[in-house]
């Protein structure tokens, strides 16, 4: 803490900036030059005392920044070989969602609400459930990113934040219009095989998101340079009775 000159008072000291560390380095590197001079023209032993100082100085300026640089790439280098080995893993779980919502099976969320609601015209159309070929051609775009090169830590959290926009848009626009908030007159004509195949399908849905925690779990916890850049909260339904 240093006195205010007009008020009187204290004030906390400004940190040094990169002005100070370019004073101390030009001090020591001029230390180092006298040195060398002194030795080479006087041939005196203080001059060695000169150089310490001035290699002191030079270490104490760039020792830190160039120690924390060092570190900081180890790191690196050690997230893009965890990147590297959870890939295929990373790729397991889109390839998981994609049966989800691929257009060629016929357990999708979306085929057991039109057999549920096929008797009742306009009954579908409320819940406002997108079609599943919506989060197929986006999930295409992740298995895209996924094969992209260099398969480093930067790369592998890109598409992993991609493929979690695809998973949040499906809970948000699929799951919970009907396992949430479906309205009270288009739950109470669901039959029990009505329910069976969109209970079916809830199930398959929470094994993957219990999956898919532990994947971003273990991911975070296991980075060491990086950092997951987002919270993946994923919305986990109750079966409908």
């Amino acid at each position: 803490m240093q006195r205010h000159p007009i008020l009187s008072g204290t004030q906390p000291l400004k940190p040094q900036g990169p002005q100070f560390n370019v004073i101390q380095a030009l001090a020591g590197l001029a230390q180092v030059i006298v040195a060398v001079v002194a030795y080479a023209q006087l041939n005196t032993p203080r001059a060695w005392w000169i150089l310490a100082l001035g290699a002191a100085l030079l270490a104490l300026t760039f020792g830190g920044p160039i120690v924390r640089r060092v570190r900081d790439r180890r790191l690196r280098r050690l997230d893009d070989h965890l990147a590297r080995r959870v890939l295929p893993e990373l790729r397991s779980l889109v390839n998981t969602f994609g049966k989800l919502v691929s257009p060629q099976n016929n357990d999708t969320l979306q085929t057991g609400l039109q057999e549920a609601f096929k008797n009742y015209h306009g009954m579908l159309e409320r819940l406002h459930v997108p079609s599943v070929h919506v989060f197929d051609e986006m999930l295409h775009n992740v298995r895209v990113r996924l094969d992209e090169e260099p398969a480093d830590a930067a790369h592998m959290l890109r598409a992993l934040t991609e493929f979690y926009t695809v998973i949040s848009a499906h809970s948000a626009q699929c799951m919970q219009p009907v396992f949430r908030s479906m309205p009270k007159d288009a739950r109470d004509l669901l039959t029990p095989d009505g329910r069976g195949p969109l209970n079916s399908y809830r199930e398959r849905y929470v094994a993957f998101q219990a999956a898919f925690a532990k994947f971003t779990e273990d991911l975070g916890e296991s980075l060491r340079a990086s950092r997951l850049h987002a919270t993946y909260y994923v919305f986990r339904p109750d079966a409908l009775n």
